[in-house]
């Protein structure tokens, strides 16, 4: 049975970032012996701290120290959640937190991939691990990497595909990285799915916990960063419109601006997540996980952006769906009566499954493209 190593943001206490990296190695489980390379980049596990690191700022120093104090209660309830998954759910490898003192198991090969473990502004610079620098003699397979803004990798241009060329098989999320990396002379490349988008709709209800959280109807509604005004907007206007609850996962309740019934359900680890999404009767989104899992579970879902993001793009034009992002409020009495065919949706997703498992077990199991 080969070995394979998996590289990817494991560590992060991200939803979508734990759980691609659950689904990636749930799939190559069943074929192989997964495992997750315990790498731990520092500028990224650092973020996600109960304390954060200190701030060359002694003013932001003082506010982010503060404010963990206040937020203590609901971030440590969040760290003790995200680390009991990962005890529980993954296979690791040795932990290590420096290049230069790397353990890095043997394997037959190497996949780096999903999440944007090829974003310089989120791994402080390129990260040699996430190109598999250190990696000689066997097969080194990228798989839904990604980018996020092409711009950071334009600004590192010259070392990311010096590095990038060892890679035997290199598959991606966006069709804009794809285009991007082909026109730099490195070729083949191809766009598959997120992993999460590779377990059925039956896999993941087996994830979740079948009891309820919250037992009244209800809105997902999750934005990544802090929601912007149109979201908000969207928000409100949309819960009250429905007359229903609004279930967030903001971490400061009081600078919220969600003018209807609502609960804050920021400490909940990922499979409260899935549970909570799973069951809900709408989902307003900014986040690709989030609408990745909207999609797999057929909820009725809007995905309201200001600016558009490749990531969200390339998947809903695969399936069809671009007409549920929302870029203004002019467009909301169209979106809100657009009903969804999900059994075109479905046959479209299935066949994109289909196509990203056949990329991924023709790569590990096919000569090294030398």
């Amino acid at each position: 049975m080969k070995k394979i190593e998996i590289v990817t943001f494991h560590l992060a206490n991200n939803y979508g970032a734990v759980l691609q990296a659950y689904a990636l190695q749930s799939i190559l489980d069943k074929k192989y012996n997964a495992e997750i390379l315990n790498y731990d980049n520092k500028f990224i596990s650092n973020n996600y701290k109960v304390f954060k690191s200190i701030n060359v700022n002694p003013i932001k120093t003082i506010y982010h120290f503060a404010n963990d104090i206040i937020n203590y209660k609901k971030e440590s309830t969040k760290v003790k959640l995200f680390n009991e998954f990962r005890k529980n759910k993954f296979k690791l490898s040795p932990y290590f937190d420096n290049y230069n003192n790397a353990i890095i198991p043997i394997a037959d090969v190497y996949i780096v991939g999903s999440d944007q473990v090829w974003n310089p502004f989120l791994t402080n610079g390129i990260d040699k691990v996430y190109l598999l620098n250190c990696i000689s003699g066997s097969k080194k397979i990228s798989y839904a990497a990604s980018s996020g803004n092409l711009e950071y990798i334009k600004n590192n241009k010259e070392e990311f595909f010096d590095k990038l060329k060892s890679f035997d098989f290199i598959s991606v999320r966006e069709e804009k990285l794809k285009r991007y990396i082909i026109e730099n002379g490195v070729e083949p490349v191809d766009v598959v799915l997120d992993p999460t988008l590779l377990l059925t709709k039956n896999m993941w209800i087996n994830f979740l916990d079948k009891e309820r959280i919250e037992k009244e109807k209800y809105i997902f509604v999750y934005s990544v960063n802090n929601s912007n005004k149109l979201f908000i907007n969207f928000v409100n206007k949309f819960a009250n419109e429905k007359k229903i609850k609004i279930v967030y996962f903001d971490k400061h309740d009081l600078n919220n601006n969600y003018k209807c019934d609502k609960k804050s359900y920021y400490s909940t680890g990922p499979k409260e997540f899935v549970n909570l999404l799973y069951y809900s009767d709408y989902v307003i989104t900014t986040s690709f996980h989030g609408t990745a899992l909207a999609c797999i579970f057929n909820k009725n879902f809007y995905v309201v952006l200001s600016t558009f993001q490749d990531r969200l793009t390339t998947i809903l034009n695969t399936l069809k769906l671009n007409n549920r992002i929302i870029t203004n409020m002019s467009e909301y009495e169209c979106a809100i009566n657009d009903n969804i065919d999900w059994q075109k949706v479905n046959l479209l997703l299935d066949i994109a499954r289909n196509k990203s498992l056949n990329w991924l077990y023709n790569s590990i199991e096919s000569g090294k493209n030398e």
